[in-house]
């Protein structure tokens, strides 16, 4: 339930519930695309690349991951393969303009 999910500070305990399952898996995912989000946005910083295309991809990477985690949570497939694109396009951007500028 809820509250055992809660006051389990080191994750010993298996998830019984499928949302809870669900919510691990999407955790996990987002957690992968932070790091190489992170990595993007601090070089894109760090050069002063910034444009108003890629302020406008960190924010549709965030919303887009944000969705993506929710329909994660209610097992809607399709719209999270979609969300999942979507930050994965703003990746994409924002790192295409990091090698442009550079070459």
């Amino acid at each position: 339930g809820l509250v055992g999910g809660f006051s389990d500070p080191y994750h010993e305990t298996v998830a019984e519930a499928a949302w809870g399952r669900r919510a691990q898996r999407g955790h996990r995912n987002a957690v992968e695309n932070l790091a190489v989000f992170g990595i993007l946005v601090l070089v894109l910083q760090l050069l002063g690349m910034n444009t108003a295309g890629t302020l406008f991809a960190a924010q549709l990477f965030f919303f887009s991951r944000l969705v993506h985690f929710i329909v994660y949570l209610l097992a809607i497939p399709w719209i999270r393969v979609v969300m999942f694109l979507v930050g994965f396009g703003c990746q994409i951007f924002i790192g295409y303009t990091i090698l442009l500028d550079i070459a």
